[in-house]
């Protein structure tokens, strides 16, 4: 049994009879000692944990039973090894023969495992024992038919009856029952610390029936070691050719060792200094820490959001920040006399750490100081603390969190010290254009749900209430905040609204200080999300207010400020107001006491002409919508250029969930950066002006590299914040919580039977446990009653929709009938969560996946895909199955802490399929992946300018930069484009290749010849052709992908409406019809 199970509160009891439940139906009892009697035959009640015969012909008759059980339990065909030859190894004898030390791993990596092996390292003199335990099911006749009694089997081994090898290749062997079942170790090779042995348990039975006299379930061995096992990898830290980030991975995870890899099975080991055992696992469970936004030293100091947002208290304000640096101090000096005790190899990557610490901590106290010296930048800050005070206490009601603005508040609102830490340190690059920290990357890398919204949230208020103490207000929009998925995108604009609501409100209070220009905020995203014209968006509601049954096509439901329901059918016409001529939307809260009740309305604007016409100070938009750029010349009133002038720029870009800005994607995103960044900068007196870019992500790696692919900021103009230290759980900014558990998971491998039908038993399992409770309260039991289920990719999700209505109910009425308590679970609620959604039906699949069990509608089942990866926060979620390794451990995490977030800690099953290595693999290194995932992040591929990407977006950033400078009035392309503007758009790209990456610079330069060349020789007659169907025969200078192709068109540039991918895309025509 795992060391995680049977210890803690009552969560820990609810996850602990959870696993029990699936534990027992794949594997057997829990109990070695029992001695069950099941109706079932074991071959086909258990399916995980069993050795079976060697050289089963799995096309052949395989199971007892009725056929058709065994077709639908057993996924036949021929085993990975194919029929192993017997090797005649004497009792205790060492045999050299060739092959032998593969048999055992072949063995165990059967289809139909044969045996259950680990691999150790141990040291030269060391005596290993090993025990050894496994069952029978003999064949019990009763009236009612036969029975199955299970008969358990132990073996203690010495070392005096099984030996180690003496040499690289050999083979002990001893044996357990008569000549069916043996222990074997193997030597494999020798290493620095002693020698790597594998130990396995072998089923010996050979070209026997599938039946339960002649397997072995419940199998496991266990090796136990007197000098100690040593991790069996060697000194990685001293070899050449290790990146920075590599090195400090090896500094700060030193003390995460892997002890044991298995092979057909999982492992674990004993925690502590000296580790003396490792067994082997079927079903392994780990439990990853949480992180604590607080560190130890910092208790007592209080960071309270109301007290920062009184100039009243304005010095125990700088007291309370010039503290927290000092501590930050004292840690830093600590940390750095711990270093002094490190290996030589680690030296290097210590001080490399804490020279950025360093660095975080001088950031922190100039931000201090200008503070204390600049009164701008004080009075934005204190005003900053309290339009983030006022937002929380309003989106807490819009959120649920409490019922009413009257209600009371817990406990004061107060900054965790590394979002406080973060908005100082990045004061200085936002008041001062020409300081270096402008053109960094600070990039805030944090567990999911620590808070690192409501850290750029803050600077985002800082720098838009700045501008308007200092004049220097943008023209168009201040900031940009960019998400790459829809559901992300639509759930932070909810968030970001009432805070603009929040800086609203303290404007109309201050208008001699704030000015008359409105906060506003506006969401740029595509059509499916919000109507992008005026007349679509006029059409939409018109339909709305005139059918209760007509779906919402605005993303606005709830008024950000007050909360109250603006969908309601009474209040609908006076929440959604077509107002003018010119059908401008406007969205006025219903309840009539809420200060944006009036007939100005809430800041809001979501339809893209609204948006072009009155540019908010703060955008929210997905990264696909400047793929739209090139197509939109009015869109550059957003970045402050009017008919080719160029006046305020945008101060401030933050790019939330960098990590999905990688693959095919983020080298989109990275090309079209240079349209972007282009049309942000502005001539300033020390130089050019950019905005200041902020990132976020909870999973990274190699970020220099990828910033630099999409930001072109040089690899040493990254920041990753906070800073590490020397230890994985410590960086003074968020600290590991040993005291309290965290996330579980479990991993299942069942390769004897179909992953659709491993699937189908497990959901069914996890479904009906809770049910089960009878000791239980519903609130409790709401944490566990829906279950997530997780997939890849939806071709995956497909197939287990279908299981819905059939498979999973099938099973139930199983359990139900073999249950005698009277217990029943139904499957009444399912639903899919994926980008074949509309963003209607997403936005109501998350509020059905908050109501609570056992209200009405309470969802069973959820299928999604990794839409759910970031965004999806609903503190009731403690189930979780994920279907196969995700394609990237950063996708992994992100998925995965979807559940757990709030009073339970979740419980999260991994189901491996065995035909797929790298789930097989996983699955065998289970422990040592879950106490290090963090540093299993895979870099992030980005590709800003290689070929594929040039031949897809170069023109729409050519055109887009050349059409900037124009002024507006020219009505069709001219015939040369040669001239100021162009050569301008053309030194952006070329500036930006040679600093990304200057070996496609060439490249570059022919292509952008070939497109001068291209537009010299042709006649264009209009700009674009973006929409489909259209009548015009004038060549347009580009044209979307999705445009029916005319003949005339050929020399029309293909420029992508979305940033999705970098491959081609061909367009069907109908030559004739028949």
């Amino acid at each position: 049994m795992p060391d995680i199970i049977g210890s803690g509160s009552i969560d820990d009891m609810l996850r602990d009879r959870i696993y029990k439940r699936v534990f027992e139906e794949f594997v057997g009892p829990m109990d070695a000692a029992s001695k069950e009697v099941i109706t079932i035959p074991p071959t086909l009640r258990y399916s995980a944990g069993v050795l079976h015969p060697r050289g089963l012909d799995l096309s052949s008759e395989a199971c007892e039973g009725d056929d058709s059980a065994i077709t639908e339990e057993c996924d036949y065909g021929e085993t990975s090894s194919g029929k192993e030859q017997h090797l005649d190894i004497v009792e205790t004898g060492v045999d050299d023969i060739e092959g032998a030390s593969d048999e055992p791993i072949a063995l165990s990596n059967a289809m139909r495992q044969s045996a259950l092996s680990m691999t150790v390292a141990v040291r030269d003199g060391d005596r290993l024992s090993y025990v050894a335990s496994c069952a029978r099911y003999e064949s019990v006749a009763g009236d009612s038919g036969n029975r199955y009694r299970r008969v358990p089997l132990t073996f203690d081994v010495g070392f005096d009856e099984l030996p180690l090898p003496r040499e690289p290749g050999g083979s002990s062997r001893h044996w357990l029952v008569d000549s069916s079942l043996y222990l074997q170790v193997v030597f494999r090779r020798r290493i620095p610390e002693g020698i790597v042995v594998t130990v396995a348990l072998c089923n010996n039975l050979e070209n026997k029936r599938d039946s339960c006299e002649n397997c072995f379930f419940q199998a496991s061995v266990k090796v136990v070691s007197e000098l100690g096992l040593v991790p069996p990898v060697w000194s990685d830290s001293t070899r050449s050719g290790v990146t920075e980030e590599e090195a400090s991975h090896l500094l700060i995870y030193r003390d995460v060792r892997n002890y044991a890899v298995g092979h057909g099975c999982a492992t674990r080991w004993e925690e502590g200094e000296k580790v003396t055992w490792a067994q082997t696992e079927v079903m392994p469970v780990a439990e990853t820490r949480s992180m604590k936004p607080m560190h130890p030293s910092m208790e007592g100091l209080a960071l309270p959001l109301k007290t920062f947002g009184d100039p009243d208290q304005w010095c125990q304000t700088l007291l309370a920040m010039r503290e927290m640096c000092h501590r930050y101090k004292n840690w830093i000096a600590g940390v750095e006399r711990d270093a002094g005790l490190l290996p030589d190899e680690h030296r290097d990557a210590a001080a490399n750490n804490l020279s950025k610490c360093r660095a975080c901590l001088a950031r922190m106290e100039d931000g201090i100081d200008l503070l204390e010296h600049d009164e701008h930048v004080r009075d934005a800050f204190v005003m900053t603390n309290e339009a983030m005070y006022e937002q929380y206490l309003h989106y807490s009601v819009v959120s649920g969190e409490r019922a009413s603005l009257d209600a009371p508040v817990d406990s004061p609102r107060c900054w965790r010290p590394f979002q406080l830490a973060f908005i100082i340190m990045n004061l200085r690059s936002i008041v001062d254009e020409g300081c270096s920290e402008r053109g960094v990357v600070d990039l805030i890398w944090f567990p999911t749900g620590g808070g690192k919204t409501e850290a750029y949230l803050g600077l985002t208020a800082f720098t838009l209430i700045y501008e308007r103490l200092s004049g220097t207000t943008a023209s168009g929009v201040s900031v940009f905040m960019r998400y790459t998925l829809r559901l992300l995108t639509s759930q932070q604009f909810d968030r970001a609204s009432s805070l603009i609501c929040a800086l609203e409100s303290m404007r109309r209070r201050r208008r001699e200080v704030l000015g008359e220009r409105t906060f506003r905020i506006g969401l740029w995203v595509g059509g499916e999300a919000s109507p992008n014209t005026r007349e679509n968006a006029s059409d939409a509601l018109n339909k709305y207010l005139n059918s209760k049954e007509c779906k919402n096509p605005f993303p606005v439901r709830r008024c950000p400020w007050c909360g109250a329901d603006m969908e309601e059918w009474e209040v609908r016409d006076s929440a959604y107001i077509e107002h003018g001529k010119k059908k401008r939307i406007v969205f006025a809260c219903p309840n009539s006491e809420c200060e944006f009740s009036d007939a100005e309305g809430l800041p809001l604007d979501v339809v893209d002409e609204d948006i072009y016409e009155r540019p908010p100070s703060l955008l929210v938009g997905t990264v696909d919508k400047f793929a739209m750029l090139p197509y939109r010349p009015e869109a550059l009133v957003l970045f402050g250029i009017q008919g080719g002038s160029m006046l305020g720029a945008p101060k401030l870009i933050i790019q939330d969930e960098l990590h999905l800005i990688s693959g095919p994607l983020g080298s989109m995103c990275g090309h079209y950066e240079t349209l972007v960044s282009t049309l942000c900068e502005r001539e300033g007196p020390h130089g050019v002006v950019k905005p200041k870019i902020v990132a976020s992500t909870a999973t990274v790696s190699r970020a220099k590299e990828q910033c630099n692919q999409l930001y072109a900021c040089g690899k040493d103009n990254v920041f990753q914040f906070p800073p590490a230290g020397i230890d994985h759980g410590d960086s003074f900014f968020a600290v590991e919580d040993t005291g309290a558990r965290g996330r579980r998971y479990v991993g299942v491998f069942v390769p004897t039977v179909k992953d659709s039908s491993a699937s189908i038993q497990l959901y069914s399992d996890l479904l009906w446990e809770p049910a089960s409770w009878k000791d239980v309260d519903d609130e409790w039991r709401d944490r566990y009653w829906t279950t997530i289920g997780y997939f890849g990719t939806t071709r995956e999700l497909g197939q287990a929709v279908t299981w819905m209505g059939g498979s999973i109910p099938e099973r139930l009425r199983e359990l139900r009938n073999r249950s005698n308590d009277g217990t029943i679970r139904w499957l009444n609620e399912g639903l899919e969560l994926t980008g074949r959604k509309s963003a209607d039906e997403v936005r109501s699949g998350l509020g059905r996946l908050s109501v609570s069990y056992p209200q009405r509608g309470a969802v069973d089942l959820c299928f999604a895909t990794n839409m759910i990866s970031v965004g999806l926060d609903v503190g009731r979620l403690g189930l979780m199955v994920v279907t196969g390794q995700p394609k990237s451990t950063a996708e992994y995490i992100q998925a995965t802490s979807r559940v757990g977030r709030g009073d339970a800690k979740g419980i999260v099953f991994v189901v491996y399929s065995p035909t797929r290595p790298r789930d097989r693999s996983h699955y065998e290194n289970f422990a040592m992946f879950h106490k290090s995932f963090y540093q299993n992040v895979e870099p992030s591929s980005v590709t800003s300018f290689c070929r594929q990407v040039r031949n897809r977006a170069l023109f729409g950033t050519l055109e887009g930069i050349y059409r900037s400078a124009l002024d507006g009035s020219m009505e069709r392309p001219p015939a040369d484009p040669d001239g100021p503007a162009f050569d301008r758009a053309v030194n952006a790209v070329i500036e930006r290749v040679a600093k990304v990456d200057p070996e496609e610079r060439e490249g570059t330069r022919e292509d952008i010849q070939a497109i001068l060349d291209r537009w010299r020789h042709a006649n264009y007659g209009r700009w674009m052709e973006l929409g489909s169907g259209s009548k015009k025969l004038e060549c347009p200078l580009m044209r979307s992908p999705e445009v029916e192709v005319k003949d005339e068109w050929e020399d029309s540039f293909v420029v992508p409406t979305s940033m999705r991918s970098v491959d081609s895309q061909c367009v069907m025509r109908m030559i004739k019809s028949y």
